[in-house]
């Protein structure tokens, strides 16, 4: 088994409603160009109490948001939500029509768009 660097990895997400589930697919390029891919499951064992586990993986900043993009396609949003792209369009939507609303009840033109 050879190591990569975590900028190496990429994590591929695709949406299975058959199986209900989210498939993701870890793999890459070595820096001579080849593909490498995991090939098998994660195994997993029981562990004591106590016991100090190495992160089954890392990944880089970059792979991270490839990988929140990938499930984003995939559907999956953040449960909070806040600060999400969509909420603060429809806010930005929101005050932009309580502004004609209130131009229009004031009987006043409203500024042209930028």
């Amino acid at each position: 088994m050879q190591d990569f660097r975590s900028d190496e990895l990429r994590i591929w997400a695709q949406s299975s409603p058959l199986r209900r589930a989210i498939e993701l697919t870890i793999g890459g390029r070595t820096p001579q160009g080849k593909y490498y891919a995991a090939t098998s499951a994660i195994e997993f064992r029981e562990v004591e109490d106590g016991v100090i586990i190495p992160p089954t993986l890392d990944i880089s900043p970059e792979a991270a948001q490839l990988l929140m993009d990938e499930l984003w396609n995939c559907g999956i949003r953040p449960s909070e939500g806040t600060g999400s792209a969509g909420a603060l369009k429809a806010t930005q939507n929101h005050l932009e029509d309580m502004r004609q609303l209130a131009y229009h009840l004031m009987k006043m033109p409203a500024p042209a768009k930028q």
